[in-house]
């Protein structure tokens, strides 16, 4: 069956063969995959990856996919219907971060918008006082200094496997996953480098900070600004990163380590 959803993959969302292996041997096999069959060969899937919300059980719906020649006939609200069904019984949570354009059909299923983020452009003002100290983060430390930081309600929480598999994800794909060391404290940087611009998706970094030493960061990574992403203070502010289909979301939250797949965070839905 593999060989069958990496070819579901490839159609959907393009990726390279390198790319969709390194989901199916690694990644695959701890997640929960539901399979559309026509004529005892797949055409739709979706893979439900676990992780917690608090003290909750919860499930991210990624790489939901159906065959372009199999499209518009129902299958995929099939696929979903399927897998609402498990989460109910397992009373657990179930989200997506849909991408642009079909939000609309999510909300007719019921999901609400939920894990709303902020996005700062930050322009390095002043001169370069000090060197960073950078070194990549080992999955253990990226988890505890991840879970120390993003522990509000809301907040969606990955195990070390989980982190281990997002952060190889991040460097094939050609993004990086670091840990700043400053004045004995360390934050994470996760993001990637587009043409002059340094993109920051998930950190510890508090925006004061980051603009106090944009400057340096900017050297390091050869950048000219940093767009920078933060969990909103409260609901409703900023834009939702997903939606939920069965969880009452009245704070911000914070999703993270979406595995957006390609350098040009291209979404793993339909």
């Amino acid at each position: 069956m593999i060989p069958a959803l990496s070819r579901i993959w490839e159609e959907c969302f393009g990726d390279s063969s390198d790319y969709i292996r390194f989901f199916m041997e690694q990644r695959f096999p701890t997640c929960q995959s539901f399979v559309w069959l026509e004529q005892g060969e797949p055409v739709g899937v979706a893979y439900l990856l676990p992780c917690m919300i608090g003290e909750r059980q919860a499930y991210y719906g990624y790489a939901i996919g159906v065959k372009p020649e199999f499209q518009r006939r129902g299958i995929c609200a099939e696929i979903l219907h399927c897998a609402e069904q498990f989460c109910e019984r397992k009373r657990a949570v179930f989200f997506v971060v849909p991408r642009s354009g079909v939000e609309k059909y999510y909300e007719n299923r019921g999901f609400c918008a939920a894990f709303y983020y902020c996005k700062r452009e930050i322009y390095p003002k002043g001169e370069v006082r000090e060197i960073l100290k950078v070194s990549e983060a080992a999955p253990a430390e990226y988890t505890l200094l991840r879970e120390h930081f993003f522990q509000g309600e809301g907040c969606v929480s990955w195990n070390v496997n989980a982190v281990e598999y997002a952060l190889e994800e991040q460097r094939l794909c050609g993004g990086f996953a670091h840990i700043l060391h400053w004045h004995g404290q360390k934050y994470l940087l996760f993001g990637d480098k587009r043409g002059k611009s340094l993109y920051l998706r998930e950190t510890t970094l508090p925006v004061a900070l980051a603009e106090r030493i944009s400057p340096e960061l900017c050297k390091y990574y050869g950048a000219a600004e940093i767009i920078l992403e933060y969990p909103a203070s409260r609901c409703k502010e900023g834009e939702p990163r997903g939606c939920c289909w069965n969880f009452d979301v009245r704070v911000a939250g914070w999703i993270g380590l979406e595995l957006a797949g390609t350098k040009e965070g291209g979404e793993k839905h339909v």
